[in-house]
């Protein structure tokens, strides 16, 4: 009767993961116009929605879909499928709890306006804060807009917005930063984006220019991106 209990409790285990008590699992999804997503099929035509799977959307929680997962405000990109989304997707699976998106993206911007207390640092706090979510996990894309920038001053930009995250009691501790575009002339900082923790790559994935991933290669990013957060979760 003992060895069926343990048993049963390291099946259990392995199949919640990495949220043992069902409770949901938070998602930050931010950075530049790969965080948003991109309207570009044939993957918008497959995804199936999922109730336990929800964006936080002006102000409420809602089933996530590509039309409500990425909409920043005075950003109306309506049909746009996330990593975010399919990194949710895969962690739903795995952990076999509830998963809530918020993303904080905006096309070309550096991580300057997230430091030092300007807007969209401030507009992040404030989802957060007003969406209720707690032990956020932050799966973060940027850095072609640094692509001109040296990888020492890239990578202090990169600490100090790490550092304002701890000062956070709804942070996780955990960050999972996602390589750019291979091959693209702003992937410049893919260097030094490969030396943080933890990263999703994107070997072998393709654009729809040579910036922006194709929305397969988005749903494949979103799957690397849950497998990072999973060995980080594992091994903390």
């Amino acid at each position: 009767m003992v060895i069926k209990l343990i048993t049963y409790l390291a099946i259990t285990t392995m199949l919640t993961g990495c949220n043992e008590s069902n409770s949901p699992m938070y998602l930050l999804v931010r950075g530049q116009s790969n965080a948003v997503g991109m309207p570009e099929r044939p993957v918008l035509t497959q995804y199936q929605a999922d109730e336990n799977i929800q964006a936080w959307i002006r102000g409420q929680w809602i089933t996530a879909s590509p039309d409500h997962v990425t909409t920043p405000r005075k950003l109306k990109r309506l049909g746009a499928y996330s990593f975010g989304l399919s990194a949710a997707k895969s962690l739903r699976k795995h952990c076999g709890c509830p998963v809530r998106i918020i993303v904080s993206a905006y096309p070309g911007v550096k991580y300057d306006l997230w430091l030092n207390g300007k807007r969209h640092w401030k507009a992040e706090i404030d989802l957060i804060s007003r969406s209720g979510a707690s032990n956020v996990y932050v799966l973060s894309h940027q850095g072609e807009a640094h692509h001109e920038e040296s990888a020492e001053i890239f990578s202090q930009k990169v600490q100090a917005y790490e550092k304002q995250l701890e000062g956070q009691d709804w942070y996780s501790g955990i960050i999972v930063h996602g390589e750019l575009l291979r091959g693209s002339p702003k992937s410049g900082q893919n260097a030094q984006i490969q030396s943080f923790k933890y990263v999703a790559s994107s070997e072998g994935l393709t654009g729809i220019d040579d910036v922006h991933f194709d929305s397969k290669s988005l749903d494949i990013l979103g799957q690397r991106y849950a497998e990072r957060l999973i060995e980080a979760i594992d091994a903390k």
